[in-house]
């Protein structure tokens, strides 16, 4: 493994180091003849060992790693970069050796060993620059990562990797289903660090489009995984030789009891630890049970078992999902490290002592069950049947089934139950159980899906009660009717299809006996009559009639029957808009009739109801006109329904309008003149507006660049706003134009032409420290010297402009760093550096221009510390864009003695400050 270092300088070597710039330093003091010194301040220094190899030109992997330390310094805000030290795990360099994939990993900052996760990358390319030829490294963090990770061809990188480190970062959802029941993948009682879990997507981004969900956890060794929950097998792999880099041994388990289906990816697992038999799809896994060991296969940093759960049936890999672990009690069950709570607490805010968890899964015993009702022996003598009792297992209970069986075959009876005690009423007629013994049992499946042995609290019972025949097999279909000599649909029987039965002899199979009730199918109707010939009294059923002796029309026993076809109730009517007589959408005073079609059909009947949210409410009874006069209505929002009806149902038609109020004109707003040059990157643009009868809710502004096209200023600018300010570029002409957008989204209308421009100046005066060449105090190591208790006056000239200062700080002492604009138009933010390893200490960045950013800190030792100052927009910039900055000592508090003598850093910031005034000197003589 290659490190890839940040510096970091022990207490114990500041006062050697101090006492080498000393003697350095002095052997640089000016001269009446020297006119050639190049003071210097201390810098970072990045070392990376390597081994090598035969097929790696030593000179090529050096360029490599030199290039990526200039890509970790491009990017040094990066959050990784801040909180870790980096390594490179290996370098895949492609057969022309012009294109180089470099597999990172983080290094714990306390034990400088690689923290086991999946890796990082990074893509070097060879490229010619000024006509020579160099490596330039793309990272993650960088704005053309898409685009140099679909430029590596598929024979270095696959498909399935490629996707895994895509620039896509996985999004929270606010009503994201959360899965539970999960236990940690190793045997309970034993302990395990997780090393990741949302840092996936947060922090080393090694599947930042998939991950936020997932977990790594390690413990140093390839220690046994147990399943997390249960669940079948749904992919295997293997066969993939420990420590191949390329691919990843994995198992996949489905979990169809979730909604979705979930499955279980188990990563990086070692060569042919997966048992044999769970090798094969479909095979059932138990929580708790074993499934193979961790290692590193695949793009891994050390044994580790990358864990997470997706609902993506069609591939092994998927975007994970929020579960929950029950043997996890901090964060409602998300282990994460104590890194992450503290940089991301919106995730969870707790953590473990060492990020250890200790594990509660294994399932020992099978479930077992009690019955106590009903006793054994019993004789049931009734339909149905109480079946209660109790259920246990070490694991916990998940599902509890009654049984039951006469003829050696058992079958469930009754639904699942989950708690216990128990208790379940049965109907045994349902469940077809003849008269005679019969027995019963309960089957348990515990949470880990172990299923209880045999059929706990088997006993033999007997049943001695006659259930209720079931009706004759005459289930009319859809165009016929089915007749029955007995009421509910008992007797004898027989079907009719449609057609004229003029008297009992043509009733089929019950020819000259008596109906005593009649089935219609769901096309048919029948029409009853008291008389043979279709005379006598009639009756008409459109729905089954159990017994017709109880028929208030009178036709209790049909002496003819015709069977037709059903008229089909009517579909629901066709509202039309409504429209006022200039054919527009209605508004206040309009006088309106409301219209709807409703097809050839004359018989069908309609009413009407209107009503409004503001309380109108009018309604029309049942009528044969398809039009409804209802005047000039309030203006509104308003609900219109119409019912349609005819002999054998009704169905109902809904519309919703509004009556607007009378036309307002727009609201009216106009831009305020920009002066034709502007001296800096900052604009004021100011307005003016005059509401109509509805208020002002935003107002919406374009610009165009140097004459082109209008563009949308895509910035929230609220119906109160009279003036913001808009951030350019140097030497480019903007042009502005403004309308307003009323409360009743009433739009104005953008004027044809500009309303105002100003030209931003290109050229730029730097401030008196800026430099120049390689000297301007955009670098720290040209840091400009600054005591506390004063104050410089600095500039942004020029777009991605910073100033950086050096300082002596004393141990103990507070510090209050300010940096004050000059102006509403300027603005900058404040950082604070250690020297000794360059870790960022402090920021204060303010939100908006005019704002003054203030800072305070207490100094943990005596020696150098560096303030990076920068505009709060990367545009911002200009001869007026000036800020004071200003180091105030506001307190002291006692701290232990430095093992370096006090005098010693006075002197070298004595040095320091005389040389950089020399310096100064020096660019002024030129």
């Amino acid at each position: 493994m290659r490190k890839f270092n940040k510096i970091s300088l022990p207490a114990k070597r500041m006062c050697a180091i101090a006492a080498l710039i000393l003697l350095a330093a002095c052997s640089l003091l000016p001269t009446a003849d020297d006119t050639s010194i190049t003071p210097t301040l201390p810098s970072p220094a990045s070392e990376i060992q390597f081994t090598p190899t035969p097929q790696v030109d030593p000179q090529e992997m050096e360029a490599v790693i030199q290039a990526l330390r200039e890509a970790v310094q491009r990017n040094e805000k990066t959050l990784a970069f801040l909180i870790y030290q980096i390594a490179i795990d290996h370098v895949d360099f492609s057969p022309d050796n012009k294109l180089a994939l470099v597999w990172l990993t983080l290094l714990d900052t306390e034990t400088n060993q690689p923290i086991p996760a999946e890796a990082g990358l990074a893509i070097a390319r060879k490229t010619k620059q000024d006509g020579k030829t160099t490596w330039k490294v793309t990272l993650q963090a960088d704005s053309n990562w898409s685009e140099a990770l679909e430029a590596v061809p598929e024979s270095m990188l696959s498909g399935d990797l490629r996707s895994r480190y895509t620039s896509k970062t996985q999004s929270v959802s606010k009503d994201a289903k959360v899965y539970s029941g999960y236990r940690l993948p190793w045997q309970q009682g034993l302990a395990k660090r997780v090393t990741g879990s949302i840092g996936h997507v947060l922090t080393y981004k090694s599947c930042p489009k998939d991950c936020l969900y997932a977990f790594d956890f390690a413990d140093g060794t390839m220690f046994p995984i147990l399943a997390a929950k249960s669940g079948t097998v749904k992919y295997a792999v293997w066969h993939w030789p420990n420590g191949n880099t390329e691919h990843s041994n994995f198992l996949v388990l489905e979990d169809t009891n979730t909604t979705p289906t979930t499955y279980q990816v188990y990563l990086h697992l070692a060569q042919d630890s997966i048992p044999v038999e769970l090798r094969k799809a479909g095979v059932r896994v138990l929580q708790g049970q074993y499934i193979g060991k961790a290692d590193d296969t695949g793009p891994s940093t050390g044994h580790h078992l990358h864990f997470h759960v997706h609902t993506n049936p069609t591939s092994y890999w998927g975007t994970s999902v929020d579960i929950t672990f029950d043997d996890v009690a901090i964060n409602g069950g998300r282990p994460r490290t104590c890194g992450e709570a503290a940089q991301f607490p919106g995730y969870g805010v707790q953590c473990q002592s060492g990020n250890l968890f200790v594990s509660g899964n294994g399932d020992t015993l099978p479930p077992t069950a009690k019955i106590v009702e009903p006793a054994v022996g019993q004789t049931i003598t009734g339909s149905s049947m109480v079946i209660a009792g109790t259920a246990s297992d070490d694991y916990g209970v998940a599902a509890i089934q009654a049984m039951y069986t006469y003829d050696g075959t058992w079958h469930p009876i009754g639904n699942i139950m989950t708690t216990s005690p128990f208790a379940i009423t049965v109907n045994l007629c349902e469940a077809g159980i003849p008269n005679g013994k019969f027995f019963i049992a309960v089957q348990v499946t515990d949470k880990a899906g172990r299923v209880s042995d045999g059929y706990p609290g088997m006993r033999e019972l007997t049943k001695k009660y006659n259930c209720p025949l079931p009706p004759p097999a005459c289930p009319p279909g859809e165009n016929q009717i089915g007749i029955y000599t007995e009421a509910n649909y008992q007797g004898s029987c027989d079907t009719l299809n449609v057609g004229q039965y003029a008297n009992s002899t043509k009733f089929g199979k019950l020819s000259g006996q008596t109906v005593r009730s009649i089935q219609v199918g769901e096309e048919a109707m029948a029409v009853l009559y008291s008389a043979i010939g279709y005379g006598g009294k009639q009756q008409v059923l459109t729905e089954s009639d159990a017994d017709l002796s109880d028929n208030s029309g009178g036709v209790t026993n049909p002496a003819s029957i015709s069977v037709q076809l059903r008229p089909t109730a009517p579909d629901p009517v066709t509202l039309n808009a409504p429209r006022n007589a200039q054919n527009q959408p209605p508004k206040e005073g309009d006088s309106l009739t409301l219209t709807w079609d409703a097809g050839a059909n004359s018989s069908l009947e309609f009413s009407s109801e209107l009503s409004s949210t503001a309380g109108y409410y009018k309604t029309l009874d049942w009528q044969y006109l398809r039009t409804w006069s209802v005047g000039a209505l309030p203006a509104g929002n308003y609900t219109w329904i119409v019912w349609a009806r005819n002999s054998v149902g009704e169905s109902q038609a809904t519309l919703q309008f509004s009556v607007s109020t009378a036309e307002a004109s727009p609201a009216a707003s106009a831009l305020e003149a920009l002066d034709a040059e502007s001296p800096s990157s900052a604009i004021l643009l100011k307005w003016t507006a005059q509401p109509n009868k509805a208020q002002i809710d935003h107002f919406e502004i374009q610009y165009s660049v140097d004459d082109g096209t209008w563009q949308d200023w895509n910035k929230a600018l609220p119906g109160s706003l009279r003036k913001a300010w808009f951030i350019g570029q140097l030497g480019k002409k903007y042009s502005f134009r403004l309308r307003s957008v009323d409360a009743n989204q009433k739009v104005e209308a953008y004027p044809d032409q500009a309303e105002t421009s100003t030209q931003i100046t290109a050229a730029c005066q730097p401030d008196e420290f800026e430099g120049s060449g390689q000297n301007n105090d955009n670098a720290f190591t040209n840091a400009t010297p600054l005591d506390p208790g004063e104050a410089q006056v600095h500039n942004f000239c020029g777009e991605n402009d910073e100033d950086w200062i050096v300082f002596l700080g004393q141990a103990g002492v507070t510090y209050r760093f300010t940096a004050e604009p000059g102006s509403n138009s300027s603005a900058a933010s404040v950082l604070l550096y250690d020297m000794n390893d360059y870790t960022l200490l402090g920021q204060q960045i303010p939100t908006e221009l005019g704002q003054l950013a203030a800072l305070e800190w207490t100094a943990p030792s005596d020696g150098f510390y560096y303030l990076r100052l920068g505009p709060i927009d990367p545009h911002l910039a200009g001869t007026d864009i000036q800020y004071q900055v200003r180091i105030d000592q506001i307190g002291q508090v006692s701290v232990p003695g430095m093992v370096c003598t006090s005098a010693l850093l006075p002197v070298i910031w004595v040095i320091i400050k005389k040389l950089w005034a020399y310096k100064k000197k020096l660019e002024q003589t030129v």
